[in-house]
């Protein structure tokens, strides 16, 4: 296949990138405030979340001990009040070795709730919200980092916090794969490798995120699309986002997939390998 040019070089329209699903094209990023509130055994460990979180977030963006960008933090004990206001997300961190905390009673009034279970399975008796199973804290922060660095500032084509919220269910089974290689094809590879089985067999959405140097090119796009494509069931929606980050000769790939909540099922998902914890570089280049 003879690929396009690199994407600094040409300014296709949004059709050009369409595999299962347009991806969306971001001009100009909505700067409205999001509030966030992280929910957990107490105060303290809330912070630290916060903290981790900002930790793997990309420089370049106004951040401080309490925000990052648009985005608000608040920290609570399991026990306490939602700050005052609108909430557009609650992140509970579910901890089962916490003692005396019955967790499926934690019900934040929030737009999206996510329950992040620390320890590699989730806690019984929860319903509803986006459920991530992580093997540590470090696991989890790190995700949302890079995640919030994306909403933050959407590359060339990327989404807004209001089109991710859209896009997610209400109720989800979630987790995340990622792969990372000089050839495009090494990392196609792995990714696919990765998502064989019941990590995608019963996804209904899937967010692909592509980074990679500035000779990345429409082609190269379309490839990893059409490879997604082949691995992920017809019935899950495929949302592809890219982004330039100006390393040379390196493509990563994040697959988030999120599946219909199951609470028999749901304690498979491990997201980001522990190898992805050792350099805080491995994880902000998503």
């Amino acid at each position: 296949m003879k690929h396009a040019g690199p994407f600094h070089k040409v300014a296709p329209l949004c059709s050009d990138f369409s595999a299962r699903d347009s991806s969306l094209i971001n001009d100009e990023p909505s700067q409205a405030s999001v509030n966030i509130a992280v929910i957990a055994e107490n105060k303290a460990v809330a912070q630290s979340w916060i903290a981790q979180t900002q930790h793997y977030c990309k420089s370049g963006v106004e951040a401080d001990e309490a925000r990052y960008g648009r985005f608000r933090f608040h920290s609570c004990a399991y026990d306490q009040p939602l700050p005052a206001g609108d909430i557009h997300e609650a992140h509970v961190i579910v901890d089962t070795k916490a003692s005396g905390i019955r967790w499926q009673d934690v019900e934040p009034r929030a737009t999206r709730v996510f329950f992040h279970h620390i320890g590699g399975t989730t806690e019984a008796g929860l319903r509803g919200g986006i459920h991530y199973c992580w093997s540590s804290p470090e696991a989890g922060s790190a995700f949302c980092g890079s995640l919030f660095s994306r909403l933050a500032r959407p590359g060339i084509i990327g989404i807004t916090w209001e089109d991710y919220a859209d896009l997610l269910p209400d109720s989800a089974s979630a987790q995340c794969l990622l792969s990372g290689a000089e050839k495009l094809d090494a990392a196609i590879s792995a990714l696919r490798d990765q998502a064989a089985g019941p990590p995608s067999e019963r996804a209904t959405l899937a967010l692909l995120h592509i980074e990679g140097d500035d000779c990345l090119s429409l082609g190269d796009y379309l490839d990893v699309c059409n490879a997604a494509e082949e691995f992920l069931p017809s019935q899950c929606r495929l949302v592809a986002t890219v982004f330039i980050a100006g390393r040379a000769n390196r493509l990563d790939l994040q697959l988030a997939l999120f599946s219909p909540w199951n609470e028999a099922v749901a304690g498979y998902a491990q997201l980001v390998p522990e190898p992805y914890l050792g350099a805080r570089n491995d994880l902000t280049r998503f």
